[in-house]
C-alpha cells in the first residue's frame, strides 16, 4: 500500500503481536502497529532484515520519516557501519559490571533501571529506543517526584554510557530536561505521633518493626540501617562504624548509640546482615509494602521514614544539642561546619555525640511515661 496521512489514520492494530504495513513507494519503509495500537515508522533492510525504528507516528511526520529512511539507506549504500545490535538487558548488565561508581550509587541506579525500564525494554535493541519511549515512562512517574528524578538520572547515565560504547548514535535523553524537583518536605512528627511510632516499632515482631525502631532512635539514613552488618557494630564501645561505600558522602561515619538501640540490636541476627532481603544476600528493600502495613497498624499517616531524621534533628534543638553535634550524628557535614574547618578540625566529638544520643533516648522515655 502507499502510505499517506489519510491511510495512516486507518491502519488497524492486530489482535496480538505487531503488524508491519509496508510502503510501496520506498522499499523497506513502513509502519509497525502493535496490538496495543502503538504505531511507529520503521525501516527494514539488508540480508539480515535489520529493522530500525525511526519514530512514533504523530511525533514525527510521514514526510520526515520517509526522508530519514532514505538517509539511512544512503548511509548503508555508502558503507557506513551499522551500530552493534545490543538488547537493553544485555547492555544494562554490562553497564553495571563495567561502570566505575560508588557501590551505593550503582545499587540505586540498578534499582531504578530494573524497576522502571527493564520490564518494558528487556528485549528491545537500545538503538531502537527513542526519546518518546523514555519520556513516556518518566512522565508516568510525575506523581512521585523523587522516584521520577531517580528514574531519569539512571536512564541518563545508562544511555550516555551506551553512546560512549557506540551502541547508539546519541542518547535519547539528549536535550530532554530533567524533571523538576518536588517541594522539599518539612514534616516533623508530633510528640504523640513519635511515641506511637516508637511503641509500635518496639512491640512489633517483624524485621521492619526493628528497622523502624533503629531509624527513629539513631537518625541514620534508611540505606545505612537496611545494609547494617554485625561487624559494623561495636557492642563494647556502643559505636556504629558505617563504611564509606554505603554512605552518601562517600566517607566512613562513626556514631554512638544508646541503651534502647542496644536492646533492639540484641534481638537481631548475630552475624552478617541484620536485615537481609528475603532469601538473598542483599539488604532489605521492601520498604513500600512494609511501610503501608506499618501505617495501618500504628494509625499515623502522611509521614516517611526520612521524616524520622528531621524529627530527631528538631528534638536535638529542643534539648540544646549544639548544631554541629546534631549534624555530625546525622552525617551532615556541610552548612554548620565549613570545608576549611572540616579539613583542620579532626576531633571526632564522640563524647559530645554520645551525650546527645543518650539525652534523646531519655527524652523519648520521658515522653512515653507522660
Amino acid at each position: 500500500m502507499r502510505l499517506t496521512d489519510l491511510s495512516l489514520r486507518q491502519l488497524k492494530a492486530p489482535v496480538s503481536g505487531a503488524k508491519v504495513y509496508a510502503d510501496d513507494t520506498l522499499v523497506g519503509f513502513g509502519v509497525r502497529v502493535s496490538f496495543q495500537g502503538t504505531a511507529s515508522f520503521v525501516l527494514t533492510y539488508g540480508v539480515a532484515r535489520k529493522r530500525v525504528t525511526i519514530g512514533r507516528v504523530g511525533v514525527i511526520s510521514l514526510k520526515d520519516a520517509r526522508l530519514k529512511a532514505r538517509e539511512l539507506l544512503a548511509e548503508r549504500t555508502l558503507g557506513k557501519k551499522d551500530l552493534k545490535a545490543v538488547s537493553f538487558e544485555t547492555a544494562q548488565q554490562l553497564f553495571h559490571t563495567t561502570r566505575a561508581a560508588k557501590e551505593s550509587t550503582k545499587k540505586e541506579t540498578k534499582r531504578a533501571l530494573d524497576r522502571h525500564f527493564l520490564p518494558k525494554w528487556r528485549n528491545e535493541k537500545v538503538a531502537d529506543i527513542t526519546t518518546d519511549d523514555v519520556a513516556d515512562i518518566v512522565d508516568r512517574l510525575k506523581h512521585t517526584p523523587s522516584e521520577q528524578g531517580h528514574a531519569f538520572a539512571a536512564a541518563r547515565l545508562f544511555f550516555n554510557w551506551c553512546e560512549k560504547r557506540r551502541y547508539i548514535d546519541r542518547s535519547p535523553l539528549h536535550g530532554l530536561d530533567a524533571p523538576k524537583l518536588g517541594k522539599s518536605r518539612s514534616r516533623v512528627l508530633s510528640d504523640a505521633e513519635l511515641i506511637i511510632v516508637l511503641r509500635t516499632a518496639l512491640n512489633g515482631a517483624t524485621p521492619f518493626h526493628k528497622l523502624v525502631a533503629l531509624l527513629l532512635l539513631t537518625g541514620q539514613r534508611r540505606s545505612q540501617i537496611a545494609a547494617l552488618e554485625r561487624k559494623w557494630i561495636g557492642h563494647n564501645t556502643r559505636l556504629f562504624t558505617f563504611p564509606a561505600e554505603i554512605m552518601k558522602g562517600n566517607r566512613d561515619h562513626v556514631t554512638p548509640f544508646g541503651d534502647l538501640t542496644a536492646s533492639v540490636l540484641a534481638t537481631l541476627s548475630e552475624d552478617g546482615l541484620l536485615f537481609p532481603g528475603g532469601d538473598t544476600d542483599n539488604p532489605f528493600s521492601a520498604f513500600s509494602k512494609s511501610k503501608t502495613g506499618f501505617d495501618k497498624e500504628c494509625g499515623v499517616t502522611n509521614w516517611t521514614l526520612h521524616d524520622l531524621r528531621r524529627t530527631m534533628r528538631t528534638h536535638f534543638a529542643k534539648l540544646k544539642v549544639p548544631p554541629h553535634i546534631g549534624e555530625r550524628i546525622l552525617d551532615h557535614r556541610s552548612g554548620v561546619v565549613s570545608e576549611v574547618e572540616a579539613i583542620y578540625d579532626r576531633y571526632e566529638y564522640l563524647d559530645e555525640m554520645r551525650q546527645a544520643v543518650e539525652a534523646y533516648e531519655a527524652h523519648l522515655v520521658a515522653l512515653c511515661e507522660n
